[in-house]
């Protein structure tokens, strides 16, 4: 829900919509999904350089929202990790499913990891992963100020210093010029 989503097909592409129409059905009718699907009649599979125009216009209608505070994701695969501001690792095994696993084993569930940030410099975390990083900047909370965090239900104080090596580790990983993170915090999770 956090997502726009653009989805393009042909008419001719096989089974394309029948086998991901129970998905479009559940994005469409969900309030709050912003999702557009474009289906071209009588084309098949291929790259629909037509559409390119329209797919620009529609992107500009919409801005990344860069700071989020709150939200709630579930994973199943270790490598969906990193949430705006929170990447977390070690999910628990019940938890996790490798791609060619699919489908997943019953009795699976997925992880669930929230964030919530408060007033007054307070932010608070649950996840049923092992780590958790907590990546800042001036954008999200008061760097200047004592920062309380809560990482499921412990709280603890922290005073957090900005890093150039952060910084500049951050900028070249994510490659986000307009928003980079300033510190990052490990975080105990109490979860083993």
């Amino acid at each position: 829900r956090y997502v726009p989503l653009y989805f393009i097909t042909g008419e001719l592409d096989g089974d394309k919509m029948s086998r991901n129409g129970r998905d479009f059905d559940r994005y469409l009718t969900r309030p709050h999904y912003d999702v557009l699907i474009v289906e071209f009649i009588g084309r098949g599979q291929e790259h629909f350089y037509d559409e390119i125009h329209r797919l620009f216009t529609w992107m500009e209608l919409h801005q990344r929202q860069f700071i989020q505070p709150e939200f709630s994701c579930v994973s199943m695969r270790p490598f969906d990790n990193f949430f705006w501001c929170l990447e977390v690792g070690g999910f628990p095994e019940r938890s996790v499913v490798l791609p060619l696993a699919w489908p997943a084993p019953s009795g699976t569930r997925p992880a669930t990891t929230e964030y919530r940030k408060y007033v007054e410099n307070r932010l608070g975390i649950k996840t049923g992963a092992v780590q958790a990083t907590l990546w800042l900047s001036p954008d999200w909370v008061d760097l200047n100020r004592p920062l309380e965090i809560t990482v499921n239900g412990r709280t603890r104080n922290f005073q957090v210093a900005p890093s150039v090596e952060v910084l500049l580790e951050d900028a070249r990983t994510r490659a986000d010029r307009l928003h980079p993170f300033w510190a990052r915090l490990e975080l105990e999770t109490g979860n083993r």
